[in-house]
């Protein structure tokens, strides 16, 4: 390293923010999956919702934003948290839904339910990460009494979503429709269907109770935030805001400043 020049930190940081190279050599992936930056981007909230592979075609970007901003806000150790039940619970749920034919993006709905918390409970008695209702879940073969509660166990109130889905998706063929019903029940959606002589649910939402314009845009906006962290694994692992440095091999990322340095022949001291 003899004859190299010296240079302080100062002056690295100032090399590395003017440096051409720095200006992400990713920037349009990073500015996509940056989860703060893309609130209130179509472009890039469509691109996270098509890597999640939403099965219906979504008509207003603009709830979807908003409700999104709760994954962004979220802070460390509880993002952390839910995270960790994400890595648990939905490989799992994704296969069940495969298997049965449905779409695996459906996987997102019990994290726009709960959480995916399975002793979590509402108000209205619904329960678990799916938070089926008593009666539903006794309809679909899940044992509840006062001493044992089957919709706390993700694995068999996955297979009696599994079947309820199946079943709002045998009588409305649009898993929009579906999504609405499964929040509100196939009769408010048949009712409000009915009045507007129309199948789009973007064209009969404001017929349905406010809780379910809310429910299908919140199940958007759980499929976009799992989109996000996919994309954000797809680029090389590395934090968004982290600058690329063109030229220099993936294998350097771990230490990007001092690869970047090497490369320049600089020398910190």
């Amino acid at each position: 390293m003899k004859g190299l020049p010296i240079v302080t930190t100062l002056q690295v940081v100032l090399f590395v923010l003017q440096s051409p190279d720095c200006l992400f050599a990713y920037a349009g992936v990073a500015q996509q999956v940056d989860l703060r930056q893309i609130l209130g981007n179509e472009a890039a909230l469509e691109t996270c919702a098509t890597k999640s592979q939403v099965p219906f075609e979504v008509q207003d970007w603009s709830k979807v934003g908003f409700l999104l901003k709760e994954y962004a806000t979220l802070g460390h150790k509880v993002r952390r948290a839910m995270e960790k039940r994400m890595s648990d619970y939905l490989p799992q749920i994704a296969g069940a839904l495969k298997e049965n034919g449905l779409p695996e993006a459906l996987q997102y709905l019990p994290l726009a339910e709960s959480r995916l918390f399975p002793k979590i409970g509402s108000p209205a008695g619904a329960k678990g990460i799916w938070q089926i209702m008593p009666s539903t879940g006794r309809n679909y073969g899940l044992v509840i009494n006062n001493i044992t509660d089957e919709r706390e166990d993700p694995e068999k109130s996955t297979q009696a979503a599994i079947q309820l889905l199946t079943t709002l998706y045998e009588e409305f063929g649009d898993w929009a429709l579906v999504i609405a019903a499964y929040n509100c029940g196939p009769s408010k959606v048949r009712r409000a269907m009915l009045k507007s002589d129309c199948d789009n649910y973007w064209d009969i939402d404001h017929l349905l109770p406010s809780q379910t314009r809310t429910y299908v845009p919140a199940f958007i906006a759980a499929a976009c935030y799992a989109g996000y962290r996919n994309l954000k694994a797809e680029t090389y692992e590395i934090p968004f805001k982290t600058p690329s440095y063109a030229g220099i091999q993936a294998g350097f990322w771990r230490h990007p400043v001092r690869s970047l340095m090497a490369a320049q022949n600089i020398l910190l001291v």
